[in-house]
């Protein structure tokens, strides 16, 4: 396998927006980098993910939707019925499914796991395989919801701190 289809968008919020871009009417990768305020480099990124997880396809060179990016841009951002179309996108993904079939099983593999997998299937050096098996997580998170009720938690635990009125004790 190619080094170059091993997606490395790290998150799938932002491949979102690039599917949201593309049913705007935002086809091509400079004027979806345009538009969603990311670099050149990091919106095809994030374009060749969304093509990874069958959200987009190729059409010379614009972006196009698949059904299964009408579905995604559908949903509301951050709900279940969103991260269940991930669940499919990532699923039915032939790449992700040859080199990480497990990613979304009950036990996941572990980061390094992923790695030395990506390492092995393509001209990846450790440090880039390392890196993009944290990215493939980080997409687990975000379909389990890790992601949100971790970023609940820290809100909560801000909010709680924040309210909390200093307690003066009298010894005597």
């Amino acid at each position: 396998m190619r080094s170059l289809d091993i997606p490395q968008a790290n998150a799938l919020e932002t491949v979102r927006q690039v599917v949201r871009a593309v049913d705007l009417g935002v086809k091509t990768a400079e004027a979806i980098a345009d538009y969603t305020g990311f670099s050149f480099r990091h919106a095809g990124y994030r374009l060749h993910a969304a093509r990874i997880l069958g959200l987009l396809r190729q059409e010379g060179d614009e972006a196009a939707l698949t059904p299964l990016g009408e579905r995604l841009v559908a949903t509301e951002p951050r709900s279940e019925v969103e991260r269940s179309v991930f669940y499919d996108a990532i699923q039915g993904s032939a790449v992700i499914q040859l080199l990480v079939p497990d990613l979304l099983s009950l036990v996941p593999p572990e980061s390094e796991v992923i790695a030395e997998r990506l390492f092995h299937e393509s001209k990846l050096s450790r440090t880039t395989s390392l890196r993009r098996a944290g990215g493939l997580l980080s997409w687990r998170r975000y379909v389990f919801g890790g992601a949100t009720e971790k970023r609940k938690r820290r809100v909560t635990a801000r909010n709680e701190a924040e309210t909390q009125q200093p307690v003066q004790l009298s010894l005597f």
